[in-house]
């Protein structure tokens, strides 16, 4: 009889983890061109690192930790804490709404950035 013990649901997390962290570094790769140059241990790396602190914010599925990745690359590394991204803070540590809803109105304020003409500022 196999017994799963505590170390045996760890090395499974790990694993399923670490092929996570592989697939989104490729298929980031395919999409953003300024990565071509970033050494795939760096990339690997930054994205376990983004994964963690997608945590914070209770963004768990795969789904949501590419979104957040996406949005890293896209606002930068200090994102969302970084003082110009008040808003994104703001979206992602609000409790009255679910993990989804986040992501829908992150994604509503990224496109009417999109949208600002160039001497308008983002809130």
């Amino acid at each position: 009889m196999f017994i799963v013990r505590e170390r045996h649901l760890e090395a499974l997390a790990r694993a399923r983890s670490d092929d996570f962290v592989r697939r989104a570094a490729r298929d980031l790769r395919k999409r953003h061109a300024r990565l071509d140059g970033v050494p795939e241990q760096g990339l690997q790396g930054w994205i376990a690192q983004s994964m963690q602190d997608a945590e914070r914010y209770h963004l768990r599925t795969e789904a949501e930790v590419v979104t957040f990745l996406e949005y890293r690359l896209l606002y930068g590394h200090d994102f969302p804490e970084g003082e110009d991204h008040t808003w994104a803070l703001a979206i992602l540590t609000d409790e009255a709404i679910d993990v989804p809803e986040r992501l829908v109105r992150l994604d509503e304020m990224h496109a009417r950035f999109c949208l600002m003409s160039p001497e308008q500022e983002a809130p």
